[in-house]
């Protein structure tokens, strides 16, 4: 059972639709009223805490709501953050004066000033704020609605919390833990590669680690349509591995899966209102990658990194894309795109985002085969889809090489082609990664 008081306060912010004073949130997240836990004795100070008090601080965040007209986005922010606190302060409370300082600041749960981290989020906050986010944008919002919006809001950050103590105190009791006993998150070691370890874990939890800080935004839309899919397409199960990285101080961050992970908290609340789980969701692939060396603090960069070196698959090589018919032309196609890059090697590349004048084959695969050029042109084989595209070239050479001085260079795109990409490519007369229009005429 939570406070009545944390109960009274979120409401307004669907009220007022946009607050919201820093000061303002200070003093609200300084009643510092706890959550009941048997584990837990209240403390002297939260037992002073008087009802008037309460009353004349909602008073006060109404008046502010109501003066003050910042965006939204802001206003849901500032209110998960002083939920965090609170769930912070009162969890700690039994916490020494120095201990509990660090859990503070080591959990993100206190204002800017006080800590960096403090824009570090879990999966499960991103998508309560975005749930609450959809709803505020209703000018009615169904009381039964709103009550469960507040209490995923709650629980999530409070969740998140309770989850990063958990790893605080295990430091606490054991500065060197055992490598053989259970992780107080993520739980028992499926295996240890040294480098990394794999876990099963429930979605549930995973909604409650933090996003690694330089991660790309969270996009909810992206988790939404992601989960929509994911619904019709049970046969498939959950492919792919959560990746987390743990810091030197046993904290957890998402450093891959983010979305994957939103995706699972909407699935997790869509299946535990039915009676079966079609995904298993509490049981979910993780790998975790430890930061064992104190002096280098760049393993979770050099792990997102190199996660994120893989190259996106084109279209051409989507297996639910190509038909019975067009698997013809991609032979043609592939034969071709094989034989141009082997007569020029120098220009192609092996990145698909390589500079001009070079061409990745990928690329020019996929683009012969999305513009339509075999049907269009009737290309029957290999070798006239090849004479077709030397034609291309050619012509291309001809318009560059007409190109007598640097104000004279075509443009690409609105800019203009670099004098140094214009000279390789008449060094080595290939001029088809200067235009990737010729595919089109």
């Amino acid at each position: 059972q939570k406070n009545a008081v944390f109960r009274n306060v979120p409401a307004l912010y669907f009220e007022c639709e946009q607050l919201q004073n820093t000061n303002i949130c200070s003093k609200y997240i300084n009643l510092n009223h706890r959550f009941s836990s048997n584990s837990r004795k209240k403390s002297l100070a939260d037992e002073k805490r008087s009802t008037n008090e309460q009353k004349s601080f909602t008073d006060a965040v109404y008046e502010e709501g109501v003066k003050q007209q910042k965006g939204l986005t802001e206003t849901l922010s500032h209110y998960v953050e002083s939920l965090r606190l609170k769930a912070a302060l009162s969890l700690t409370a039994s916490l020494s004066t120095t201990n509990r300082e660090t859990v503070l600041q080591s959990t993100g749960a206190v204002d800017k000033q006080t800590a960096d981290v403090e824009k570090k989020h879990s999966i499960g906050e991103a998508v309560a704020k975005a749930v609450a986010e959809e709803a505020s944008r209703s000018v009615l919002i169904m009381k039964e609605k709103e009550r469960n919006i507040i209490e995923q809001t709650e629980a999530a950050a409070l969740a998140r919390i309770q989850n990063e103590i958990k790893i605080y105190e295990q430091t606490l009791q054991d500065e060197s833990p055992d490598a053989e006993s259970d992780h107080p998150i993520l739980g028992p070691t499926l295996f240890d590669f040294g480098y990394k370890r794999i876990h099963v874990v429930s979605a549930s939890t995973l909604s409650t680690i933090p996003v690694w800080e330089r991660q790309r935004t969270y996009r909810h839309d992206r988790a939404k349509l992601m989960a929509s899919e994911k619904s019709k397409a049970l046969h498939t199960g959950l492919p792919g591995i959560i990746a987390l990285y743990e810091g030197s101080d046993g904290n957890l961050s998402i450093i891959d899966g983010q979305h994957r992970v939103g995706m699972l908290t909407l699935l997790k609340d869509k299946y535990s209102k039915e009676e079966e789980d079609p995904f298993d969701l509490d049981n979910i692939l993780v790998e975790v990658f430890p930061e064992k060396d104190l002096e280098v603090s760049n393993l979770a960069n050099d792990v997102f990194t190199e996660i994120n070196k893989a190259e996106p698959v084109k279209q051409v090589d989507m297996p639910d894309v190509v038909d019975t018919h067009e698997k013809g032309n991609l032979e043609v196609i592939n034969s071709a795109a094989s034989s141009i890059s082997k007569k020029y090697p120098e220009m192609f590349k092996a990145s698909q985002n390589c500079r001009m004048p070079h061409v990745n084959i990928d690329n020019l695969r996929n683009k012969l085969f999305t513009s339509g050029v075999i049907e269009q042109h009737s290309i029957r084989d290999s070798n006239t889809l090849l004479l077709w595209i030397e034609e291309k070239n050619l012509e291309l050479g001809e318009r560059y090489k007409n190109s007598e001085d640097e104000n004279n260079i075509p443009k690409k795109g609105g800019k203009k082609i670099g004098k140094a990409a214009l000279t390789k490519a008449l060094k080595h007369n290939f001029f088809l990664g200067l235009d990737s229009s010729w595919v089109y005429q």
